[in-house]
């Protein structure tokens, strides 16, 4: 399922989050997140480049199933192309997108989430998110936004008072126009 979801969904992902959330879990558990990597590898693999951050081989041979189990399934099918040279061993006959998945489509999710619908129309940045907390949640202080993003203080500042100088010019230039 998360394979049918990263075709539809792959494009509108902030992978530096991902990519931020991956480190900092390996860290503190000292621990890989496989599955995060096999879908980094499956995006980049679909030409989604931004992608490449999660796409690195893991430290040790990983397998989604007990090894004896695997190890059949990769004797007959092999591994999936776009995992060479991972260490990420799923066979090839396994994690294929299912497009009779039910997954709500980007315009109906658009409908019913304000946040993806800027996304949509400013990409899948720190930007958008930071606009969308401005406009939508009245959260305007980077030290809450940087809390609630989990981004630096930096983009937080810097973003806040860009989105922050833009509304109040379309406030003053809607007056302007309404004389």
């Amino acid at each position: 399922m998360l394979i049918a979801w990263v075709d539809l969904y792959g494009e509108y992902v902030i992978t530096e989050k991902l990519a931020k959330f991956r480190t900092e879990y390996e860290k503190f558990t000292g621990d890989e997140i496989p599955w995060l990597k096999i879908l980094g590898y499956y995006a980049v693999s679909k030409g989604l480049n931004k992608w490449k951050l999660l796409a690195i081989p893991a430290n040790k041979q990983f397998t989604p199933a007990p090894f004896e189990l695997t190890s059949i399934y990769l004797e007959r099918d092999g591994i999936k192309p776009w995992l060479k040279n991972s260490n990420l061993n799923v066979p090839n006959s396994a994690l294929n997108a299912d497009k009779k998945i039910n997954i709500l489509k980007p315009f109906l999710l658009a409908q019913k989430n304000s946040q993806f619908r800027y996304r949509l129309l400013l990409g899948a940045s720190w930007r958008a998110d930071v606009a969308w907390l401005i406009k939508e949640r009245q959260i305007e202080k980077p030290s809450k936004i940087k809390e609630t993003l989990g981004c630096s203080y930096e983009p937080a500042y810097r973003i806040s008072k860009e989105i922050k100088l833009f509304l109040a010019a379309s406030t003053k230039t809607a007056k302007i126009l309404s004389k």
